[in-house]
């Protein structure tokens, strides 16, 4: 007898049942759905293809509902094997999502070889078979084989595909140009195609930006002139990441701009990330985004850092105010040079910044100092302080007396300002905290605030992987 039988059994104990057994079905189904697919189109986290068999054999009250729940089996996982087994469970997913579209990963990474050096071809194969019932695709580390498999797929094959993530092996980088359009252009060309993750160093220039809601190009390096083509022709993009090229080598810490480039809007975007060596007056001079909400600027790379991120304040100022609602997530990782408090109060407090929820700074060399936290702290008169409307504070190597961090956070406690959420920062070999900013740390963690402290070691260094949203 199965613990779901167990309930209706004569004399049998309820109190050692289960709960879960009093759970209707669909209950039971809703619940596994939503913990395996929490995410976007596209996005596999922790899932293993194998947990919906897991989940429809758990007890027969409900494996019938699990078994007739297309969405339960619309991700699948396939990667090259010896045998034909990933094959046949994607074949059976496939099968139990009753022709409805489904997200599939498609990944090399670590594959096995038969005695010839060749892959299995079962798996990709499966890919190119069903293509047109993709909506969301995933190509990670794929090799030279894989993409001669893929140049078989007709130009008007993926009909539903809407999501295109793609990696290849680095070896592939040096294939011609032509070769990976020939490949790729069925997909990165679908009619449907909304969202675009380029993870290849050549970036194509057929891509249909005028359709595209997001677009990272994860690996790609381009100039500011190719950036701009993308914003003025991306009608409905509205959430961009790229790789900015440095618009030019500098021989001194400040060089003058003399590029010029036409006025480039797009009311779409919503959210631009930019990873990029050196000032870029250039592209904040152009660029009119009235509806940004969320900006990210971070460096290309550790060795050289974002000494400067503008020559002139007055252009990137320029440039926030063209904002019309005001941002409300900002995030800087800010390589060598200090950002000094004074540019820093300066950038914040500009209008369109009195809107911002969450702020992240990172810096290698100084940091936040005293002048910014008592920028931050409200009055004995309680006028408003810096950023109002903050509710996440995270920044790094701060640089301050004892006392005046603890001030700034029970004077926002005090006047029921948002600010629940900080995490901080300190070089080195300081004190971690301040002994008045520890009690206060204690103090306001015991009332509800989540307050992170960390040493951090001088330079600080952060994976190129990690998000700075995360």
């Amino acid at each position: 007898m199965s613990l779901a039988d167990s309930r209706h059994a004569p004399g049998s104990d309820r109190s050692h049942a289960p709960l879960i057994n009093d759970l209707p079905a669909e209950l039971l189904s809703s619940i596994f759905e939503w913990y395996m697919f929490p995410g976007e189109p596209g996005f596999f986290g922790d899932y293993f293809p194998e947990v919906p068999l897991v989940v429809s054999h758990v007890c027969r009250l409900w494996r019938e509902t699990a078994l007739d729940l297309p969405f339960m089996w619309r991700r699948i996982l396939v990667k090259t094997c010896q045998n034909e087994g990933r094959y046949l469970l994607a074949q059976m997913f496939l099968q139990r999502t009753k022709d409805q579209t489904i997200a599939l990963c498609y990944s090399e990474t670590g594959c096995k070889k038969d005695h010839r050096g060749k892959p299995c071809t079962a798996a990709i194969e499966f890919v190119i078979r069903n293509i047109g019932q993709l909506h969301s695709l995933i190509l990670e580390d794929i090799e030279g084989e894989t993409l001669s498999c893929l140049s078989k797929i007709p130009g008007d094959a993926a009909s539903r595909l809407s999501c295109l993530v793609v990696t290849v092996d680095w070896r592939c980088q040096a294939f011609p140009p032509v070769t990976m359009q020939a490949a790729l252009s069925p997909l990165y060309r679908a009619p449907s195609l909304r969202i675009l993750d380029w993870g290849l160093h050549t970036l194509e220039k057929d891509i249909l930006w005028g359709q595209l809601t997001r677009v990272e190009t994860t690996i790609s390096s381009i100039d500011v002139k190719d950036f701009l083509h993308i914003l003025a022709c991306g009608k409905v993009l509205q959430s961009v990441r790229v790789y900015l090229e440095n618009p030019r080598q500098m021989d001194e810490a400040v060089q003058v701009s003399t590029a010029r480039y036409a006025p480039v809007e797009n009311v779409t975007i919503r959210e631009m990330d930019l990873e990029c060596d050196g000032p870029q007056d250039d592209l904040f001079r152009a660029l009119r985004l009235p509806n940004l909400t969320r900006l990210a600027l971070s460096p290309l790379s550790e060795s050289d850092g974002m000494r400067v991120l503008f020559n002139d304040f007055q252009v990137f100022s320029d440039f926030l105010g063209r904002v019309r609602g005001g941002l409300q997530e900002f995030a800087l990782d800010y390589a060598h040079d200090q950002l000094e408090d004074m540019v820093r109060i300066q950038i914040f407090g500009l209008p369109q910044m009195s809107t911002l929820l969450n702020l992240r700074i990172r810096e290698t060399a100084g940091g936040a100092g005293d002048d910014f936290f008592k920028a931050l702290t409200i009055d004995s008169r309680g006028s408003a302080p810096l950023l109002p409307r903050l509710t996440s504070l995270r920044t790094s190597a701060c640089t301050t007396t004892d006392g005046v961090i603890s001030r700034m956070l029970q004077s926002r406690h005090t006047h029921r300002y948002p600010l629940r959420n900080i995490f901080l920062g300190y070089p080195c070999g300081t004190a971690v905290p301040q002994p008045r900013d520890a009690a206060a740390y204690d103090t306001l963690s015991a009332m509800g605030w989540e307050i992170g402290i960390e040493e951090l070691p001088m330079p600080f260094s952060w994976s190129d992987q990690e998000s700075v949203w995360e």
